[in-house]
């Protein structure tokens, strides 16, 4: 007598839940930075004082740097360029623009996973650019100075944590925010402008000297930096 078959059960097994997939990650290193901020120029300049400024002047900071070697864990050295852009002055008489373009090299030790002091140094060259104009009698000229630059300080940067912004497809791992904050020195070639007037005139217009600007002094910069 063949056997007797059981019917089908009425109700299926609930399936057990199954566990998420492992969360991929991706490269938490962050070795390219970019940075844009303000910084404050402090000159005990006598010529800077008479064109307004007092004894400092606001400047735009950006920088770029990679990181290019790790002697030990926990130091990095780090190759970059930087610009530097100030003016003074009134733009409707006598105002003088400040250019910078420096090569540096920085050194950055974790301290924590979050703070990381570090120390800057770089080399280049600064254009200052004197403007002349006088709206009533026509008087107008210019002049440009370039000389030799370069900057030695050293600071600190607040980070937020790896991983931060990682998404569960490993993107944005390496992607990080700060603030530099930063004091040092910065050694500056002096300017000197001669100016020859433009005039409405068939006089002759004679050279007129303006004098020398010395650049150099202490500066305070903080500046907003993406790390990816």
């Amino acid at each position: 007598m063949p056997a007797r078959r059981l019917p089908p059960p009425k109700y299926h097994a609930l399936a057990s839940p199954q566990p998420a997939p492992p969360r991929k990650r991706g490269n938490a290193g962050a070795p390219f930075a970019v940075g844009m901020g303000g910084a404050m120029r402090f000159r005990d300049d006598g010529g800077y004082r008479k064109l307004g400024e007092g004894k400092h002047e606001g400047e735009l900071d950006l920088f770029a740097s990679y990181d290019v070697f790790q002697p030990v864990r926990p130091l990095v050295i780090a190759a970059g360029a930087n610009y530097m852009f100030g003016r003074v002055g009134d733009e409707d008489l006598l105002e003088v623009t400040n250019h910078a373009v420096h090569a540096e090299l920085s050194a950055r030790y974790t301290l924590t996973r979050w703070l990381f002091p570090h120390l800057r140094g770089g080399f280049g060259v600064s254009t200052s650019v004197l403007q002349l104009r006088e709206a009533e009698s026509g008087i107008s000229g210019s002049d440009r100075d370039t000389g030799m630059s370069g900057v030695l300080g050293g600071g600190l940067s607040l980070r937020t944590p790896p991983r931060l912004f990682e998404t569960r497809s490993a993107r944005a791992a390496s992607l990080s925010l700060g603030l530099l904050v930063e004091a040092g020195y910065a050694f500056v070639s002096p300017a000197s402008f001669r100016v020859t007037p433009n005039q409405a005139s068939d006089i002759a217009q004679q050279p007129i000297d303006l004098g020398t600007l010395d650049g150099s002094g202490p500066y305070l910069r903080i500046l907003v930096v993406v790390r990816i």
